[in-house]
């Protein structure tokens, strides 16, 4: 190394040591991420098995297909099943299901409901429990039967509460919370 000063040599290394720093890391943050994949399929299959664990067939939720299905069984009235399908399809399942979950802290309040009432909810659980979902089914079932859904030749949706539809979803659920203690 004649006619370099030691000077000149060191820097030269610097920048060796700070590339192959640099390679170590990227090998070190790709291996990580291939661990972080491998771990989150591992915890996607032990949460399933655990969910399997809390609810034995017997007791799931059901789907939303399933539920669907349900609701469009109430109907058996030829004339009007595509008009109820279409009410189905245009939300009413869902606007219907949203007002019984909106009502299910309320039916746990003192003073808001009865003592009846706020035992029979407590027996039903949490939303989106199969108990609940069977109570909204009922509701359903039972607000169909007393025609409760035809408005205007058509059936509503629930969609526009302004016209008391979480009232009358209000008191349906009441009663069958009434009769079921």
């Amino acid at each position: 190394m004649k006619g370099v000063s030691p000077l000149e040599v060191v820097p030269t290394q610097k920048k060796t040591t700070k590339a192959s720093s640099i390679d170590l890391l990227k090998i070190l943050v790709e291996q990580g991420k291939a661990q972080l994949k491998l771990q989150t399929q591992q915890l996607a299959v032990l949460e399933k098995q655990l969910w399997e664990l809390e609810n034995p067939v017997e007791t799931r939720p059901l789907s939303d297909a399933e539920m669907k299905k349900r609701v469009l069984a109430f109907e058996t009235r030829t004339a009007y099943k595509s008009s109820w399908k279409k009410a189905i399809a245009d939300g009413l399942l869902d606007n219907v299901q949203g007002l019984v979950n909106e009502c299910h802290g309320p039916w746990r309040e003192n003073g808001r409901t009865n003592e009846t009432v706020m035992a029979a909810v407590k027996k039903l659980g949490k939303i989106d429990s199969l108990p609940w979902q069977l109570f909204t089914l009922q509701i359903i079932k039972n607000l169909h039967d007393n025609g409760s859904f035809w408005r205007d030749s058509n059936f509503d949706t629930y969609e526009d509460t302004a016209s008391g539809c979480d009232e009358i979803v209000w008191d349906a659920g009441c009663e069958i919370l009434e009769a079921s203690e």
